[in-house]
């Protein structure tokens, strides 16, 4: 099921406009194997929607294996991302598509799928532990939390040693 595909059967009354559905693609692309992809847009663009929660879902749902990382400012907002992935995993529209899904390790900051021994989601905050954790995907969304923050040089390179 493409990427397309998915939003609807999960999310049904989303609606994608021109620039989401170049988004949608644009992640879909990354997804068979075409390299990294960097997004910038503004506050309620729908980047997070797309990038943290549904394209994670989407990706768990073609391989359970797979290990993902989401990275934001802080461990809450990445825990936030975390959640709502897992609430796509676990409704029934996914279920309807996918079958049911079940946890074997469930915290607010990392699950897995169950039958996995590795983390199929890890939420971390920059500065956050990540050593040691794997990943097929990094995703990072929302790395500064306000302007002053984009434009302190200390921020820029926690970030930066962060990457």
């Amino acid at each position: 099921m493409d990427f397309h595909s998915f939003i609807q059967a999960v999310q049904p009354n989303y609606v994608a406009d021109d620039y989401h559905a170049i988004l949608i693609d644009a992640l879909q692309a990354v997804a068979l194997g075409s390299g990294s992809l960097l997004i910038a847009a503004p506050p309620g663009s729908g980047k997070s929607q797309l990038v943290s929660i549904l394209f994670p879902a989407w990706l768990l749902a073609h391989d359970p294996s797979t290990q993902i990382i989401g990275l934001s400012s802080g461990d809450a907002l990445a825990a936030i991302a975390s959640r709502a992935v897992k609430s796509i995993l676990l409704s029934p529209q996914y279920t309807a598509h996918f079958g049911e899904v079940a946890l074997d390790k469930d915290t607010q900051g990392e699950w897995m799928l169950k039958g996995y021994d590795r983390p199929s989601y890890s939420a971390v905050g920059i500065g956050g532990q990540i050593t040691g954790k794997r990943c097929d995907y990094l995703v990072w969304d929302d790395l500064v939390k306000n302007q002053q923050d984009a434009f302190s040089t200390t921020i820029q390179e926690t970030i930066w040693g962060a990457y």
